[in-house]
């Protein structure tokens, strides 16, 4: 592998390794009940349905909560990605 693509890896791979750490900080601040439905989705991937069992909420209910992590995520990352790409 010539040397510029061994160091375009290498940045792309630590810039997915920063990205996750950033994104596993921001979630640690989400309140409690958001964070769990959001781990139980998006990494554990349960459907909507299956986290409102666990949860002990509707499936609507967890799609709203899903989605208030998500753009809450998104508000908090926002300024450190943009900085990130340049």
């Amino acid at each position: 592998m010539p040397v510029s693509s061994q160091h375009d890896v290498t940045d792309t791979v630590l810039d997915d390794a920063l990205l996750a750490w950033a994104v596993r900080d921001a979630a640690q601040v989400l309140p409690g009940h958001l964070r769990l439905v959001l781990y139980l989705t998006d990494v554990e991937g349960l459907s909507y349905a299956q986290a409102g069992e666990v949860v002990g909420i509707s499936p609507g209910a967890v799609a709203g909560d899903v989605r208030r992590a998500r753009s809450w995520l998104r508000t908090w990352l926002g300024p450190a990605i943009r900085r990130a790409i340049g």
